[in-house]
């Protein structure tokens, strides 16, 4: 699909967005909704500065912008190549990864290292509010992405709140699902 410039839009040249970044924010859309697909060749930089009526250099630097971003591969002598879109969330608010992997059209894997019961320490006593005598289940998996770790994950819930979790139950699938099915609800 690279072959036509897949109806670029035409730069505003009273924007106060220079027109290299009002480029390179049509250029990255084009990589995340996949007119490009991970190492399919984009346009020539001389082609894209005539078909929209700017120089080559606002080009490059559109180009580079998204290379930095991860959005773009350069290859000397060979052109530039798109990439499959990084992998982007915010870590300040709380989500569920696992979907917000999937609208970016990423799939999410699990490998779980670790399931296990442990005693119940004074800090978990009284972030969960539980009885001394209850076990706390901590739980890691590393989360990939395209097959590759992207995130450590540790969940520690109080053995009660899940009496008969397994650790099948957590080798792959998003525990907020998992929680969801159980009836438990996150605060």
């Amino acid at each position: 699909m690279s072959g036509d410039l897949f109806s670029l839009a035409p730069l505003s040249k009273e924007s106060r967005l220079p027109l290299h970044h009002q480029l390179a924010d049509q250029l990255r859309e084009a990589v995340r909704q996949g007119v490009f697909a991970a190492d399919e060749p984009i346009p020539r930089e001389l082609d894209i500065a005539k078909s929209l009526g700017v120089s080559r250099g606002v080009v490059r630097q559109a180009i580079l912008q998204l290379v930095q971003e991860g959005y773009l591969r350069r290859i000397p002598g060979r052109g530039t190549f798109a990439q499959n879109a990084p992998l982007e969330y915010d870590l300040l608010g709380f989500y569920n990864f696992k979907k917000e992997v999937e609208r970016q059209n990423h799939t999410l894997g699990v490998r779980l290292v670790a399931f296990e019961t442990l005693p119940l320490d004074p800090l978990n006593e009284a972030l969960f509010g539980v009885e001394r005598d209850d076990k706390i289940v901590g739980i890691w998996r590393t989360l990939l992405v395209g097959g590759n770790p992207v995130l450590v994950e540790r969940t520690t819930v109080p053995a009660s709140r899940v009496p008969d979790l397994k650790e099948e139950d957590v080798r792959e699938g998003g525990f907020l699902d998992l929680l969801t099915r159980r009836g438990l609800q996150l605060a």
